[in-house]
């Protein structure tokens, strides 16, 4: 990668925008060195002429994203390009990245909150967060309060409650009205998204009361308890060192479920193998690679999100077809579930895929879904692996706080938050604590979708017939 990189930062920049284009526009996915090289030909181009290319809708959304990043490093002021642009038939991740500009006003967050029409609800939350807390707690009250909230308004309500109380937990003044709603929220919505959001959102409030009565509601759904329970993990781990006799009934509950949802989510195949003396139950929680049009460069990860292929070798009949067979970030879309077919898209399997030293147990997978489900509408970037607000604290990074994704930051992220090794230096590897030098460690092709699974990952199978 670092050489073809080097080869391409001496073309000249509008010969290779031109040749990225039509690259683009011809299905190539993951072109990581001729991003990095455009980019840094950013003093080639005028200002007039990159917001042209973005205006007249000349490319799709992953060029869009690189000229973006091109005007912030010639120091234009982001937020002009918001009402620059026709909102109407500007791509939507264009303006999730528009979004997440430092400089972008909160007029146009909060209109895009209240919008609610596409996953520029939840950028918009998260940037809001970042500027001014009160003031997004505030929308997702009055969210909250409109009977007519829509699905990606209630992503943009997961990711204001989840900052605010990460860093507030004491405050009570609005608490319990919060509470009251979204449980309110979740008994009125059958889908299954929209109850991940809402229980997360309450796991993240770490309220003792609403531990007691989750486990003992038995309208809600066991995974979605595991999802609040979770997401609780702080106030648990508090529970257990000072627990009282009652408490200690309760954390017993809380134990049960964790493991029947386990057990609930294992199958067990005769196809699959063996792993030091330890059986691989199910597929969940795995990577999975498959090739790109030049397969020694352009590879493309995902998340295994089913225990199995749906369908197994018949997933492109219809009759077999799920859009939840794995989790992934593509270049013409958020970070979305997708069919076994869909994450193909044409190309051939490489392998699947474990960390060193995980043997996938159940909780190792149900760990692994639950945290790659919370990363579902983050925008997609070909930059960098992980983008988010560097703050240099050294702190865990949330996935409500990550603005930006690519392919292969999903597995890392996934993965490092729970310590296992994905990529990077030995010092800088862990994608998921913000550093700069560990975000500076993820940018461009310092790792990349080859690196994860020739170097890193310990590679369980390489044929296709076995994760069905």
């Amino acid at each position: 990668e670092d050489e073809i990189y080097n080869t391409l930062i001496n073309y000249d920049g509008h010969a290779l925008l031109t040749e990225y284009i039509e690259l683009e526009n011809n299905g190539f996915d993951n072109l990581i060195p001729f991003a990095c090289a455009l980019v840094n030909k950013y003093v080639e181009f005028n200002n007039e002429e990159l917001i042209s290319f973005i205006q007249n809708q000349q490319t799709g959304p992953e060029v869009e994203s690189i000229l973006l990043e091109m005007l912030k490093k010639r120091g234009i002021d982001v937020n002009n390009l918001v009402y620059l642009q026709d909102e109407i038939y500007v791509e939507m991740n264009t303006k999730q990245l528009l979004l997440l500009s430092e400089n972008v006003n909160i007029g146009t967050l909060i209109k895009y909150i209240d919008l609610g029409t596409d996953y520029r609800a939840k950028s918009a939350a998260q940037t809001l967060s970042f500027n001014d807390e009160s003031i997004a707690l505030s929308v997702a009250l009055d969210l909250l309060r409109n009977n007519n909230v829509t699905y990606y308004q209630i992503s943009a309500i997961n990711v204001i409650v989840d900052q605010y109380y990460r860093y507030h937990p004491n405050d009570n003044q609005y608490k319990n009205e919060i509470i009251s709603s979204l449980i309110q929220l979740y008994k009125a919505s059958s889908n299954e998204q929209e109850h991940f959001w809402i229980m997360d959102a309450l796991g993240w409030i770490q309220d003792y009361n609403l531990f007691i009565h989750v486990i003992e509601d038995k309208e809600m759904d066991p995974w979605d308890k595991t999802v609040f329970l979770l997401s609780s993990s702080q106030l648990v781990s508090n529970l257990r060192e000072n627990a009282d006799s009652k408490t200690i009934e309760y954390l017993k509950k809380y134990d049960i479920l964790l493991s029947e949802e386990i057990i609930k989510n294992t199958v067990y195949s005769s196809d699959q193998t063996y792993m030091n003396g330890k059986s691989i139950t199910n597929w969940r929680g795995y990577a999975v690679y498959r090739t790109g049009n030049i397969s020694f460069l352009y590879n493309h990860a995902a998340l295994m999100h089913y225990n199995t292929i749906t369908g197994g070798a018949n997933y492109n009949n219809p009759q077999y077809y799920s859009s939840n067979d794995v989790i992934h970030a593509t270049n013409n879309t958020t970070v979305s579930k997708a069919s076994w077919n869909t994450f193909l898209n044409g190309n051939t399997f490489i392998c699947a895929c474990r960390p060193s030293g995980c043997y996938m147990s159940t909780t190792d997978t149900v760990h692994f879904i639950y945290k790659g489900t919370q990363l579902l509408g983050i925008a997609y970037s070909v930059l960098c692996q992980m983008g988010y607000t560097i703050i240099n604290d050294g702190s865990k990074i949330e996935p409500s706080q990550i603005t930006t994704l690519r392919c292969d930051g999903v597995i890392e992220y996934v993965y490092e938050y729970y310590n296992y090794r994905v990529g990077g230096g030995n010092n800088v590897w862990d994608i998921s604590l913000n550093y700069t030098n560990n975000y500076n460690a993820h940018y461009g092709t310092s790792v990349t979708p080859t690196s994860q699974y020739n170097t890193y990952l310990i590679q369980v199978t390489t044929v296709e017939s076995q994760l069905y």
